[in-house]
């Protein structure tokens, strides 16, 4: 796979965005961000998408990476929504900030599909429902 770098402008973006998302989330002020950054995004000619059933488009880090770029300065069209699932995976994996950017490289960019948080909350059950300790 290479070397990677975790100072390329996508991967800081990355980590920023996951960053804002978690604190805010820990601190009870996720409605907040999520109002700000729609204010942002309308503020810059863009739509915000409120549609439930894309689970790319409407959680927070879709949120904080459109707000943090809504030129798309350092994201590709369309590409956003697959980023916005890999940081809902590492946030599901409970996955430091510090080590977002070299789990998603190990991962190899897994991201969440629609059934997927149901499953791996079903496969954490069953593992423990299994244990003989």
């Amino acid at each position: 796979m290479g070397r990677y770098s975790r100072y390329k402008p996508k991967n800081v973006l990355k980590q920023f965005a996951y960053q804002l998302a978690r604190i805010c989330k820990k601190k009870g002020v996720e409605e907040e961000l999520r109002e700000f950054l729609e204010e942002v995004l309308r503020a810059n000619g863009r739509r915000v998408q409120k549609n439930p059933g894309q689970q790319g488009a409407n959680n927070i880090f879709f949120l904080c990476l459109h707000g943090l770029d809504p030129a798309e300065q350092w994201t590709k069209s369309g590409e956003v929504s697959r980023l916005s699932r890999q940081l809902q995976h590492a946030e599901a994996s409970d996955v430091p900030s510090k080590y977002l950017i070299g789990y998603i490289y190990q991962t190899g960019g897994k991201y969440l599909s629609q059934s997927q948080p149901e499953n791996e909350a079903r496969e954490k059950e069953e593992q423990v429902d299994n244990w003989d300790g």
